[in-house]
């Protein structure tokens, strides 16, 4: 027997920092930097310390120091490495290979293609990386491929030639968002039905094997135009639609070039598993369209596929690509992400005491899952918080805000007393697998909500609250599990209404991360119109339970 080897990871780029702990090839613990700072996108390197806030809750969790650590690795486009420790065996390895380790490690496959797409990665000598093509075989991760851009500019105005998410990011910011509002781009594009601006669609050019080209006058010509096309909107309505048509138009261009990246990483391997990475692999309409068309038998997506992603895969390629690690079945299956639920879990005395310290009053049942289905088939609004909390932006059950799909209305009074987002937005589902068939045109799971599929059409009257207006939903499936709480929830409520579906939102207000502790939790249950609060165990709700 092997001895234990603890890999720490460390991950981010100039944002979404992040920390893994990896103990002898399995995950032990995971966590991003905004869910502990309570700053989304939150880089916390330098403001709390050397290691950050997200490292000292990994070794916590794990009950060791930073003294136990084997070996410690990061990836090259991280912001402050000066302020790492250098007084035990360190590695750095490329962004991009950091993200290709994120997703071919936990997904199961023993070998596999491996496509990582995002704004920009490490610095090579043609410039900095936007896209790789990799493959995974064993216990090996290797880039075979790459796209390089020109950057321009500095800071949050520079942009970036040949890159998918900088690409994606202007078109965002042309629909009048936000750096990192990429996923609102995605949800307006169904707004419109065309035809594609020009400008912005063909602003990426198809080249062969895989390849594409944006160049700087492209991005110019595609700024200029949609900026004119946009300011010319009439009113307010009539603006909303021309910026639907930018979000349209920047969306099938970016499924164009994916599906063309994807099955070149096909033909390029000669695999027929792919793995995805990179933040454009959260664009889950464009990943629907990947396992559906490229060519593949699987697909598997890193949960955590932004930057936070690479913290994860920094310690599994300490593991097994630099520690050389043996990955045969038992170890893939061992290491294998079936779910993302990484970070600690809070005991009851810690719920209580949080409870207390608020002033609120919380009773404690034997069936957390059955009274919060009540609550939600009986229309109210339920703060769900159970076990470790998820990797990754999507909210799986573990830190979710949960509502009845079936409810016309559910949409409006969530974004009203909650989530107070805009009203385009759609809000996704969970369904208990195997069940999904019957509901929605996805016939494999979908365990960490990042694939689109279409709501059946005799569906769409029963699921109003989830179903978005081109008839799709964000699915996530759930396994049948009597271990776990929120599969338990699903049946409970497939039992009472007949449907075991439940409307899954981020246990957040808009412009804050998920909630991570009891406290955080509380907090959010009190600023916002919530009905219940289920933690563990403990049930806090407003007007009598």
């Amino acid at each position: 027997m092997r001895q234990i080897v603890k890999v720490l990871g460390i991950g981010g780029s100039a944002h979404d920092y992040a920390a893994a702990l990896t103990v002898d090839g399995k995950i032990a613990c995971a966590v991003e930097e905004e869910r502990l700072a309570r700053v989304k996108h939150s880089f916390g390197l330098l403001k709390t310390g050397r290691l950050g806030l997200a490292t000292g809750y990994c070794l916590d969790a794990a009950g060791i120091s930073l003294n136990d650590i084997d070996l410690l690795v990061t990836n090259s486009a991280m912001f402050g490495q000066e302020h790492f420790t250098r007084d035990r065996r360190y590695e750095v390895i490329s962004h991009h290979l950091a993200h290709a380790a994120s997703a071919f490690y936990p997904s199961g496959f023993d070998d596999a293609a491996i496509l990582v797409v995002d704004a920009l990665g490490s610095e090579c000598p043609t410039g900095p990386e936007t896209t790789s093509w990799a493959v995974g075989e064993g216990n090996q991760v290797r880039i075979l491929e790459q796209v390089t851009g020109k950057r321009l500019g500095d800071g949050y105005d520079s942009f970036v030639t040949n890159s998918l998410g900088y690409y994606y990011t202007l078109a965002t910011i042309l629909c009048g968002f936000a750096l990192f509002d990429e996923g609102k781009t995605m949800g307006l594009a169904p707004y419109s039905s065309g035809p594609p601006l020009d400008e912005v669609f063909r602003a990426i050019e198809l080249l062969p094997d895989g390849r594409f080209q944006i160049t700087e006058a492209a991005a110019d010509l595609m700024d200029a135009a949609a900026r004119r096309y946009v300011g010319a909107a009439a009113d307010k309505g009539d603006q909303f639609r021309r910026e639907a048509r930018v979000a349209m138009s920047a969306q099938a261009a970016l499924e164009k070039v994916l599906l063309h990246c994807a099955r070149h990483a096909v033909r390029l391997t000669g695999k027929r598993r792919l793995c995805l990475a990179g933040g454009t692999a959260l664009n889950s309409v464009a990943n629907g369209r990947i396992l559906r068309e490229a060519g593949i038998e699987a697909l598997f997506v890193q949960p955590a596929a932004n930057d936070a992603g690479t913290a994860l895969g920094a310690a599994l390629y300490g593991e097994y690509g630099l520690g050389n690690a043996r990955r045969g079945p038992r170890e893939v299956e061992s290491c294998r992400m079936s779910n993302a639920y990484t970070g600690r879990t809070y005991p009851a005395a810690e719920i209580a005491r949080a409870i207390a310290e608020a002033g609120l009053t919380g009773v404690t049942t034997e069936n957390p899952a059955r009274a919060a289905a009540r609550a939600v088939a009986e229309g109210r609004i339920v703060g769900w918080f159970c076990g470790g909390s998820e990797y990754g932006p999507r909210a799986l059950g573990h830190r979710s805000i949960l509502a009845d799909p079936r409810r016309a209305d559910m949409k409006d009074i969530l974004n009203a007393r909650v989530k107070h987002r805009e009203a385009f937005r759609p809000f996704a589902p969970s369904v208990l697998l195997g069940e999904q068939g019957r509901f929605f045109v996805n016939d494999c799971p979908s365990p960490f909500m990042l694939l689109v599929c279409d709501v059946r059409e005799e569906a769409r009257a029963l699921l109003p609250a989830i179903t978005h207006v081109d008839g799709t939903a964000r699915v996530q499936t759930v396994p049948d599990d009597d271990n776990e709480p929120y599969s338990r929830l699903l049946k409970e409520l497939g039992a009472l209404t007949g449907v075991p579906v439940v409307l899954n939102t981020s246990f957040n207000d808009k412009g804050e991360p998920i909630v991570e502790t009891p406290q955080d939790a509380i907090r959010t249950f009190l600023k916002t119109g919530m009905d219940v609060l289920v933690m563990e165990d403990f049930v806090v709700s407003r007007g009598g339970w």
